[in-house]
């Protein structure tokens, strides 16, 4: 009985993970017009990176279109102490998310002023595709699961 009950505990004590779903706005984050943005940080468990790729543009943030833009052959590195699942970017709809974009790993879906990104990672790089023109990231939507550390079971027989 005692092994059944300590089992139960721990199992218990695991927890059961939890989606969360937050979203980044880019007007929201206090970039002045024309600012080049390398980083952001969208809550305790997750943070962008972006880099200029291979395009002479870095990523900057516009306020026309209130929006970060990712110019073709930009990067956006996303990371998460836990596991994202999903990404949702919503565009201006004229600078959409291209079909020659890329990820890392996962999937991505692009249906007019809105993608999706889908997979189970910690982190992912999403590739702005062509090598001219823009995506005006207006707002990034993220679900994700926290990373919980599970403490070591100490258990004599």
């Amino acid at each position: 009985m005692r092994k059944l009950f300590l089992l139960t505990a721990a199992l218990l004590g695991l927890g059961w993970a939890n989606a969360t779903t937050v979203t980044w706005t880019a007007a929201d984050q206090g970039y002045e017009n024309q600012e080049a943005v390398t980083s952001a940080t969208v809550n305790d468990y997750i943070t962008l990176t972006f880099d200029a790729g291979t395009n002479s543009n870095a990523p900057k943030y516009y306020t026309t279109g209130n929006a970060l833009r990712l110019y073709g052959g930009n990067t956006m590195t996303v990371t998460c102490d836990g596991t994202i699942s999903e990404v949702v970017f919503t565009t201006g709809s004229s600078n959409t998310v291209n079909a020659e974009s890329t990820v890392s790993v996962g999937e991505l879906a692009i249906d007019g002023s809105t993608a999706t990104w889908t997979g189970d990672a910690s982190s992912f790089t999403f590739t702005q595709g062509g090598s001219s023109g823009h995506v005006r990231i207006e707002s990034l939507t993220f679900t994700y699961e926290e990373s919980t550390p599970v403490a070591g079971l100490n258990y004599k027989a």
